[in-house]
């Protein structure tokens, strides 16, 4: 599967537990930020954390690296990977419930404005 094609699917979960998704993907040359990820995904209840896409094999670059650990020391959410391991965010996060599976049968997003438990 290609890197946009995952892009497409980890967007459309998000959209589905009620995120807006920013992409900053580029074909081309741009001119940001070096490791920008792909996605800024924000949610009323959670707040925004990033996503980098990967589709499986796929590897980060230095800048990508670099991104993810000041991310991670600036304690703001980053998502490394394809749809299983947005999944698996959404759910530690409590906006997802249900088994993990490969497409989105079985999965009961959260109301936003349920209480955590």
């Amino acid at each position: 599967m290609l890197e946009k094609q995952v892009a497409y699917r980890v967007a459309l979960l998000y959209k589905g537990v009620g995120c807006s998704v920013y992409s900053t993907q580029q074909t081309r040359r741009s001119r940001q930020a070096v490791g920008l990820p792909d996605f800024y995904v924000l949610h009323p209840r959670l707040g925004g954390f990033w996503h980098e896409v990967k589709r499986e094999g796929g590897k980060q670059s230095l800048g990508q690296r670099a991104f993810e650990l000041t991310c991670r020391s600036a304690k703001v959410g980053y998502v490394l990977g394809g749809v299983e391991e947005a999944r698996t965010y959404l759910t530690a996060c409590g906006l997802l419930v249900g088994p993990t599976m490969t497409d989105l049968t079985g999965f009961r997003p959260i109301p936003i404005d349920a209480e955590k438990p």
